[in-house]
């Protein structure tokens, strides 16, 4: 595992050292640097809390969704053929895409919730409905 760790960071160093642009391609021993001055910021920490607070938040309402939606559609034929179309359009469309769309329209604060929702939903409501 060790080896493998250390393979990766030093072909990121490398292609950062042939890149030679820290903003397109930073350097791990920057990018460790950065993070050891972040880590002893309060707002750091602030704002990394709030972050996994939103993706638990979209984590939770998808599997609660799915769950529910899951029961009902292995109960009622119906609520299975009105979900197919949802759920062939939230994997078949690529998150990248979406997430222009969810800034536009939502704004960068909540965006988190939904591509995680995005994300999830449609896993657990496949298995839970198989």
């Amino acid at each position: 595992m060790t080896a493998i760790v250390c393979f990766w960071l030093l072909l990121w160093q490398l292609l950062s050292m042939i890149i030679k642009n820290q903003i397109f391609f930073a350097s791990p021993i920057s990018v460790a640097a950065e993070l050891a001055q972040l880590c002893v910021q309060k707002e750091f920490w602030i704002t990394v809390f709030y972050s996994l607070m939103r993706i638990l938040l979209g984590f939770f309402v998808a599997f609660l969704l799915a769950f529910l939606l899951s029961l009902l559609s292995h109960r009622y034929a119906l609520v299975q053929d009105v979900m197919k179309p949802f759920l062939t359009v939230i994997q078949s469309v690529p998150v990248a895409s979406v997430v222009v769309l969810l800034l536009i329209w939502f704004g960068s604060e909540t965006l988190s919730v939904y591509v995680t929702f995005m994300v999830v939903f449609p896993i657990i409501y496949t298995n839970m409905l198989t």
